[in-house]
């Protein structure tokens, strides 16, 4: 009964977050995860120290997670891009553990993935 429950609540935050996602005209980025922080290539790169509202979706199972993170260091990369780099400052324990679990699987995945392909 509880694997059911839980099946049918993950159904429900999946659609909730590709609904808010379309609704929003949010916008899907490629990012360096860590259990600490995170880095993102941006346009648009905020300054050091500044206190940022993450709305993460960690695929492919459309997770939700809402972190407050802060802006540790900027680097230029390319014309117009910045490397923004930001560390966990506020993040629900539940939602820490998402993200380490989901590193390590994607980590494991990558490791799979290079050995069979040697």
């Amino acid at each position: 009964y509880l694997s059911g429950l839980e099946h049918r609540l993950q159904l429900m935050a999946t659609v909730l977050v590709k609904s808010e996602i379309s609704e929003t005209g949010g916008q899907l980025h490629n990012i360096d995860l860590s259990g600490n922080g995170l880095a993102v290539q941006t346009r648009n790169a905020f300054p050091l120290e500044t206190l940022v509202e993450l709305r993460l979706v960690l695929l492919p199972k459309y997770t939700g997670l809402d972190i407050l993170a802060r802006v540790r260091r900027t680097r230029p990369i390319a014309e117009g891009l910045t490397l923004m780099g930001m560390s966990f400052e506020q993040i629900r324990e539940g939602d820490h553990e998402l993200v380490i679990r989901h590193v390590v699987q994607k980590q494991s995945e990558a490791l799979r993935a290079a050995k069979y392909k040697t």
